[in-house]
């Protein structure tokens, strides 16, 4: 059994080989006594010499004599080094003793002493040197000459190799493994002993040879690992095998040999050396981490959606099988080359591109709503993406998890679709626009939605979509169909063959369906009012969702055909009503507080006096403004504020066509919910003919009050004449009778002649009145 040689054994030659070249360089220094013909090599030397005479009882000399080498070392000139002794250029202490003080007289019989010591550099560095002392005679005079080597890097050199050396083995030791030899020419094994350690095998039991190399490997591996270890010798070539042996504990473990060729010197390999390491916990560890990867990836394929792993430039890095199948519908050998942006829809890839880059530049932690293509498009599909930043072997990474969201788009977008049709005003409308958008969102053929009629027994369709355009609407009996007891259920389903389950139903068998799903609206008492039905060409998909789109779309559905029916009777009562409202013979109107009109019935428009076409004009009028009197108009708000009511205010207004009429005005607040007055109801009555007879018929009474009082005056006047006419005649008598006196004095005469003519003028007057018929008028 052969061994490797110790290092030591292997390093011998160097040691002699140093030896021998101090042992020259002291016959070289022996020689310089020669005088001026070693001048030269004195000069060329590479080591520093450095001459100085012996101290004697503690006096240090000056060098003597240095060469170019010695100033080299040092840094200083041969002129500053000639001023200096040893002291000055050694570090240590014992150093510097060992150069000054005196040696003994037979020094140079026994060869040179060799010393080690630390020198200064001008500079102050300092460096490792072998002193080699010899003591001569120059001049009579005892001197040292030293031959000083820089042995800083070889230092540094044997430091690291002895280190190296020190690790290796700590290395081998802890890694348990051990170097082997296999010369191919004689077929000569050698092996460390830990390598029989290793193998199982005690040192001292058996020999390195191949065969029992091979009978150390289990069973299993023996055949396939000595093959490839022949096939790599044939070939001349290094090879890495793996294999497992079993010692006689029982305990497994696993080994890993790596062999280098050498060639001899006709370039044919005549041996392998190489090295065996015991990998048992590096193979667990694999297999641990093979264990942990299956693991990882039968997570990762469990996602319900996308895994995957961009690098820095938006390639694929890692993925799972839906991505890599469903998605890119690439082989697994395509996927690296494949670029991530490429699989969303162009719309989405802007922001998509954005999230991608703040992830991977940034750091961010980024979600996002997009269009991802299946296998390139056109058809795609809506997915949730998050992206998060790992960096591994200083490269960021995206990594990230895609969910698939198009069923709850689909739910949103009809949640928009309802929210943005809450606004039509008429039902056909918006049955119509649910009827095509059902078929768009949902692919199907054929849509229908019908009203119940009171039976239950039939359906009036209120909008039918077929092929893509609608259809007259219609009405049909139940029977036979998919939807015959659907008034007693939510919701009837069919994924596929509805055409052969119900053969008797004509509408079925002309679309040659396949697929069928209706479901009931109730009213909110829960009383069936109405159907919607989808009916496919295809086999349903996805009945989970459709399910779900037709029971939200049922619930708004039913609020709207609820709506419609009242609706409908609202109409038919407001029909009714509204004849009675146009048909009363007054004005009905209703105004804001501020008086402009907000509607009225044609009577009211017929007393105003305002033409059909210019009603608008008429209601954005301020009716308060057409009091003639202002005061009206302010005692008419007053006394509708203060007691909430007005019946029957009577003034004058100016009718739309500049005309003046008497209205009876009758008015009435109404509140709304919020106790707040919402509008104010009232009538007008045109009074203006009731006005004009009220005036000709109180002109009429003052004329006859009149004529009445005159007649009584009258009568008063002619019995005050009467009476006065009598009195007259007895004035007249008198004054007559005095005028007969013959004594009379003239002035008298003319007294009494004025009398009797007064009294007959006042006698003729009072005749006018009991006389003339017309006096009454003429008074």
């Amino acid at each position: 059994m052969t061994k490797l040689p110790s290092l030591h054994e292997q390093l011998q030659p160097v040691n002699k080989t140093a030896t021998n070249n101090v042992r020259l360089q002291q016959d070289e220094h022996a020689h310089q006594e020669n005088g001026n013909q070693y001048k030269i090599i004195f000069d060329t030397i590479r080591d520093g010499i450095f001459v100085h005479k012996i101290s004697k009882n503690g006096q240090t000399y000056p060098f003597e004599l240095v060469n170019p080498a010695a100033c080299s070392m040092t840094g200083y000139t041969e002129a500053e080094l000639l001023q200096m002794n040893p002291g000055d250029l050694l570090e240590n202490e014992d150093s510097k003793t060992l150069c000054i003080e005196e040696y003994p007289d037979d020094l140079h019989k026994h060869n040179s002493r060799l010393l080690e010591a630390v020198m200064l550099r001008k500079n102050g560095s300092r460096f490792f040197t072998e002193i080699s002392v010899t003591k001569v005679i120059l001049g009579g005079a005892p001197c040292l000459v030293c031959s000083v080597q820089d042995i800083t890097l070889s230092k540094a050199t044997n430091r690291n190799l002895a280190e190296s050396n020190s690790r290796l083995q700590l290395i081998m030791d802890a890694a348990h493994a051990s170097i082997w030899e296999w010369n191919m020419q004689n077929n000569v094994n050698i092996w460390t002993d830990e390598l029989f350690r290793l193998y199982g095998l005690e040192p001292d039991c058996y020999e390195a040879s191949y065969d029992v190399w091979r009978q150390s490997i289990v069973p299993e591996d023996r055949d396939e690992t000595e093959r490839n270890i022949v096939e790599a010798s044939k070939k001349g070539v290094e090879f890495t095998a793996e294999w497992r042996v079993r010692p006689t504990d029982g305990t497994e473990r696993w080994l890993m040999s790596k062999g280098t060729p050498f060639r001899n010197t006709e370039g044919k390999v005549n041996r392998y050396v190489g090295i065996v390491i015991d990998v048992t916990q590096l193979k667990l560890a694999q297999m641990a981490e093979i264990k942990e990867q299956s693991f990882r990836k039968a997570i990762i394929e469990s996602i319900p959606g996308t895994f995957y792993m961009l690098d820095a430039n938006g390639r694929y890095a890692g993925w799972n099988a839906y991505q890599r199948d469903e998605i890119i519908g690439k082989p697994e050998h395509e996927m690296p080359e494949a670029v991530a942006i490429e699989s969303i829809h162009p719309e989405d890839r802007t922001l998509t591109q954005e999230k991608i880059t703040n992830v991977l530049k940034n750091g961010s932690v980024e979600i996002v709503e997009g269009r991802v293509l299946l296998r390139g498009g056109p058809a795609f599909r809506w997915f949730l993406m998050t992206g998060r930043r790992i960096v591994f072997d200083g490269n960021p990474y995206l990594i990230g998890i895609g969910i698939d969201i198009t069923d709850r788009k689909k739910i949103e977008d009809v949640q928009t679709f309802l929210a943005r049709t809450s606004s039509v005003r008429t039902s056909e409308s918006f049955f119509k626009a649910l009827a095509g958008y059902l078929a768009d969102c949902l692919g199907m053929d054929f849509v229908c939605i019908g009203q119940l009629d009171s039976d239950k027994l039939r359906i009036t369709t209120l909008a039918v979509w077929q092929d893509g355009h609608f259809k007259e609407n219609l009405s049909y009996a139940l029977k036979d169909t998919p939807s015959e007891n659907i008034p007693e259920k939510e919701i009837c389903i069919h994924t596929h063959g509805v055409c052969g389950l119900f053969p008797h139903d004509p509408l079925l068998q002309d679309l040659k369906a396949e697929s069928y799903i209706a479901t009931t609206l109730f009213d909110h008492q829960g009383c069936p009012i109405g159907i919607i039905k989808v009916i496919g060409k295809n086999p349903l998909e996805n009945s989970h969702l459709a399910k779900t789109l037709m029971k939200l779309v049922a619930m708004r559905s039913s609020g709207e055909l609820e709506r419609l029916k009242a609706e409908n009777s609202l109409l038919k009562s407001e029909k009714k009503y509204r004849e009675l409202f146009e048909s009363v013979p007054i004005g009905l109107y209703q105004s804001d507080l501020e008086g402009h009109i907000i509607t009225s019935n044609q009577n009211c428009l017929d007393i105003a006096r305002c033409a059909i076409e210019n009603r608008d004009a008429f209601f954005s009028q301020n009716t308060r403004a057409s009091y003639i009197d202002a005061e009206d108009s302010e005692r008419f708000r007053n006394l509708l504020l203060t007691q909430g009511y007005v019946n029957g205010f009577e003034a004058r207004f100016r009718r739309y066509d500049g005309t003046i009429a008497w209205l009876s005005n009758t008015a009435k607040l109404i509140h709304n919910e919020t106790e707040r007055v919402d509008v104010i109801s009232g009538s007008f009555i045109d009074i203006t003919e009731r006005k004009q007879a009220e005036e000709e018929k109180t002109k009429l009474e003052t004329q006859l009050q009149q004529s009445q009082k005159m007649e009584i005056v009258g009568r008063l006047a002619g019995g005050i004449a009467h009476d006065f006419n009598n009195m007259l005649g007895v004035i007249l008598g008198n004054a007559e009778l005095a005028l007969t006196c013959e004594t009379l004095d003239k002035t008298v005469i003319n007294n009494l002649q004025e009398i009797v003519n007064a009294a007959n003028r006042s006698s003729n007057l009072t005749g006018q009145l009991i006389v003339d018929p017309d006096f009454q008028t003429k008074v």
